[in-house]
């Protein structure tokens, strides 16, 4: 789902990129061939990521606390489903406010506050703390908590789509539990066979809600 969320907000995106919590690269080398930047806190995966030559240059560092790059370097960052697992994100974003031009735009996909509403609703508190931990959420934030943010470092958001609604992730949840499993450990063919047109049509139906949705894809343009 992200990806086609980020596909189809490429309008936003102008070189040089900066691909915020790079991982392996794979991801962002489906939605840009060649980018600028990359930069990853694990240095291991930033080893494994080289060979592949997607990114210009590759950089370790903790986005929170400073990013290694000039002022106004970037007509872009990107970062998917990152800011999350950030304890301290009005630092990150102060950094990522530094080094975008003027005019620059910072998109990335997360998950909001509602995420843990819809797994407490269904769930459990409980089962929410745990399944939040294990994905080591750490920032789940309105939409109005990123807005005041963004515009308290010099970024306006002109774009905000909702995805990811109340039933998907109480259908996430259960595909993760032992139960369910097992049961596909065992019946995967025929489970297949029997729900693959209803899971693609599930998948469509969990993109682009209005104001629905637990996961959102934001743009914030930076003030010139």
């Amino acid at each position: 789902m992200e990806l086609n969320m980020l596909l189809r907000a490429k309008d936003f995106f102008s070189p040089p990129v900066l691909d915020l919590g790079c991982g392996n690269g794979l991801f962002s080398s489906l939605i840009l061939p060649n980018i600028e930047a990359g930069i990853d806190l694990d240095d291991d995966v930033l080893e494994k990521v080289k060979p592949l030559g997607i990114y210009k240059e590759l950089k370790q560092a903790d986005a929170s606390k400073h990013l290694p790059f000039d002022d106004a370097r970037f007509g872009t960052v990107l970062a998917n489903s990152v800011v999350e697992h950030i304890p301290d994100t009005n630092s990150l974003l102060k950094e990522i406010s530094r080094v975008l031009s003027p005019g620059g735009v910072f998109v990335f996909t997360t998950y909001t506050d509602d995420f843990t509403r819809y797994l407490e609703d269904f769930f459990g508190p409980k089962d929410a703390a745990r399944l939040n931990e294990r994905m080591y959420h750490i920032a789940l934030l309105p939409v109005e908590r990123w807005e005041t943010m963004l515009k308290e470092n010099n970024m306006e958001m002109v774009e905000c789509k909702r995805f990811l609604p109340y039933k998907a992730v109480v259908m996430y949840r259960l595909f993760n539990s032992a139960l369910f499993i097992t049961i596909e450990l065992i019946l995967r063919k025929y489970l297949w066979r029997l729900f693959r047109t209803k899971f693609a049509q599930f998948v469509r139906n969990s993109m682009y809600l209005g104001k629905e949705g637990c996961g959102v894809l934001i743009a914030a343009r930076k003030r010139g």
